[in-house]
């Protein structure tokens, strides 16, 4: 990357990140100008290995203090997923924060390099085989040290029909995160293979509290911090002795046996019925100790107690049960008919939760379950590195402090002192990073700086119109008169959109995650406050960059003028719940004119899935986030412009009308309306001539006084 992508790709060549400007900015700075002298030095004897004795920092005045210390701690500590963990809500709500941002930067980079780590040490680990399964109920051995269950009952609490789409608000609604996951890059634990040798890449992620398994194709690998990883090759239940080949759903360890589901999507009567087992095999031997009964499992996951496994199995036009299986020896207890295929289970104390195709279910479990044992993992070896002595923290207090203060040349002290105290990539990379995004600014040729300003943060609007107080009568009421219409290519709006072409603008697709389009200035940061760039409008000298549909930026060559923050404006007061996740009402277009922005929340559902409430333009004081005014919805989910004293707009959606508008700029009042034949997409307008490109015509139009 070329020094110009801001301080994100500044951060240190080796750790060649994406433009670290688009995270934002240092509190106020101390001092601006790079070179002109340190106003934190370090004082201090320089000792044998050339590092000198640390002096503590004033207490850093920043509301976040306690929670970047800790994660600088996690970062030396080598946990670099808490570091993530705590760094991530201070980069979303203070992208302001140069040193949260180095330090985020870091982390990542670190989290990545561990799961390097991890793979590589998995080429070296011995592979345990599974031994192959009959397809029916057997019991070889039984789980020592586990007494079956006289009984166990499954009581119904409760059951409620679902969304079907509205898995994302079960899990929150009951306090539960997913056991399954696909994590990719940095989202992989550290102490997690990102793959393994003749299996591939990471697919699943079968999370438990102190441990993990991961499925890389036919393989599992068992991950805990400080323990031996331990890996398995599992053919052998993938490949049962009468079936076809079934996929790894979910795995568990207790004690020493380890508990793997496979089955196959699709109908059992396909397979003769012989899928959707559960496997119990030695830990250490990988020796099979019990199968269980065909068609029990196909859930995204089961759960275990002490002395109990409930699993749930279900199909389009099949029977769709819990099963409560021994855990000793597999053999089935019971079955409880539920209404659809169950999809999650979650149980805490005596309450099972069950989450089904269409249903939401509550059980209790009777009697009381006590919780399953714990997995015997082996200790592994504890690196004497990851101790962190005094004057390390202190010189990374000394490093963040240099930050805050916006000092290259302290920051460059600060960074000598961590690599002479054994602290290197990528940390004392990250710093090294920011002291040269900070002498570059004070160059000659600066990039484009979001670090300058904090995010103002817009104030919840309300959801109807709002005109200002004492708005004066308008004279005079427009009309539009159509001077041609044309039958136009319906995906021609697809081509050119990701280019970056002049006077016009240039829209991201979520997928290319903040790509910068042909065309672009190559310092525009790619993100900012982990939001990626979605839109580069031009706007006269100026230019708007919209992050996420969340954060609308205003820059003026490299300097920002302005960030708004408009997550309040994004979900409506109500949205029907099927169609939540789709409710979200980005920010798609603004423009900026005399210190007012003027905001389109046009992304989001079928305007009745919010009842109406969107499409609103919003005016907003740039420099304080107060609202102006905000027009009635329905009137944008198209670009817009400025004719006079106008604003015009368009607004249409299938099976929705369709209509260009012209609204007062000064009070969002809506004066004036024409019907187009589809959803306009881009209104234009040249002195009072209006060019409307809707889905299936081209029109011009001209606006009247």
């Amino acid at each position: 990357m070329g020094g110009r992508r801001g301080y994100w790709g500044n951060i240190a060549a080796a750790l060649a990140a994406s433009s670290f400007a688009a995270c934002g900015a240092a509190p106020e700075p101390a001092s601006r100008a790079g070179g002109q002298g340190s106003t934190l030095s370090v004082a201090g004897t320089v000792d044998g290995a050339g590092a000198q004795a640390c002096v503590e920092p004033p207490a850093a005045g920043s509301p976040v203090a306690k929670d970047r210390d800790a994660a600088a701690l996690a970062l030396l500590q080598d946990r670099p997923r808490e570091a993530i963990r705590l760094l991530e809500p201070i980069v979303r709500k203070r992208p302001n924060d140069l040193a949260a941002q180095a330090l985020f930067v870091a982390a990542t980079e670190r989290a990545k390099s561990a799961t390097r780590k991890a793979s590589d040490g998995a080429k070296d680990l011995p592979v345990t085989k599974l031994e192959t399964p009959p397809a029916t109920y057997s019991l070889k051995k039984a789980v020592p040290g586990v007494t079956s269950p006289s009984t166990v009952k499954l009581v119904v609490q409760s059951n409620k029909p679902n969304l079907i789409t509205d898995d994302a608000a079960w899990f929150k609604a009951n306090g539960i995160s997913p056991s399954v996951s696909r994590p990719r890059g940095s989202d992989i634990p550290e102490h997690v293979a990102g793959a393994v040798p003749d299996a591939g890449p990471l697919q699943m992620l079968f999370h438990q509290p102190t441990y993990d398994v991961a499925a890389y194709g036919t393989a599992l690998g068992v991950f805990a911090p400080g323990k031996l990883p331990r890996l398995f090759d599992a053919k052998g239940p993938m490949t049962t002795s009468s079936a076809d080949f079934l996929g790894l759903d979910y795995a568990v360890v207790t004690g020493d046996t380890l508990l793997v589901q496979t089955s196959r999507n699709g109908y059992s009567k396909e397979v003769g019925g012989k899928t959707a087992y559960i496997s119990a095999y030695d830990f250490t031997e990988g020796t099979l100790r019990w199968q269980s009964d065909a068609l029990v499992a196909n859930a995204s996951d089961f759960v275990v107690t002490n002395d109990a496994v409930i699993s749930g199995y279900g199909f389009t036009a099949e029977p769709d049960f819990l099963f409560v299986l021994d855990l000793a020896t597999g053999k089935t207890l019971s079955k409880v008919s539920v209404p659809s295929g169950p999809t999650e289970l979650s149980l805490s104390g005596d309450r099972l939760l069950v989450r089904t195709y269409d249903h939401d279910l509550l059980y209790r479990v009777e009697p009381t379950p006590s919780a399953a044992a714990p997995p015997n993992l082996a200790a592994g070896r504890v690196d004497p590195s990851l101790e962190v002595d005094a004057a390390t923290r202190c010189y990374l207090s000394r490093a963040i402090a240099a930050v805050d203060a916006r000092d290259p040349n302290a920051i460059a002290e600060a960074t000598k002192q961590l690599v002479a105290h054994k602290v290197e990539e990528p940390v004392a990379g990250a710093f090294d990073g920011v002291r040269r995004f900070l002498e570059q600014q004070a160059g000659s040729a600066p990039a484009i700086d979001l670090s300058t300003r904090a995010l103002v943060v817009a104030e919840p609007p309300p959801w109807d119109a709002k005109v200002p107080a004492n708005v004066a009568p308008r004279a005079g009421t427009p009309r539009w008169i159509q001077k041609s219409r044309a039958a136009a290519d319906p995906v021609r709006s697809l081509r050119g959109r990701d280019q970056v072409r002049e006077g016009r603008p240039a829209f991201i697709a979520p997928a290319e995650n903040g790509k910068l389009p042909k065309g672009a200035r190559g310092d525009t940061p790619t993100s900012y406050g982990l939001e990626d760039l979605r839109a580069i409008i031009p706007n006269g000298s100026r230019t708007i960059l919209i992050y996420g549909g969340r954060h609308v930026v205003v820059v003026d060559g490299s300097a920002l003028v302005a960030a708004v923050d408009m997550s309040a404006y994004m979900t409506p007061p109500k949205a029907n719940p099927q169609w939540a996740e789709f409710a979200i009402e980005d920010a798609t277009y603004a423009r900026e004119e005399g210190g007012v922005l003027y905001v389109c929340n046009g992304g989001g559902s079928y305007a009745k899935e919010v009842f109406g409430k969107k499409g609103f333009i919003s005016a907003i004081d740039e420099a304080t986030g107060r609202l102006l005014w905000r027009s009635d919805p329905l009137v944008c989910n198209s670009t817009f412009d400025f004719v006079d004293d106008l604003l015009v707009t368009g607004y249409g959606f299938t099976d929705e009308p369709d209509f260009v508008f012209a609204i007062r700029k000064d009070s969002g009042q809506t004066v004036a309306k024409v019907h187009v034949d589809s959803g306009p997409e881009e209104v234009s307008a040249q002195g009072r001539a209006v060019h409307v490109e809707a889905y299936a015509h081209t029109y011009d139009f001209e606006l009247t006084p």
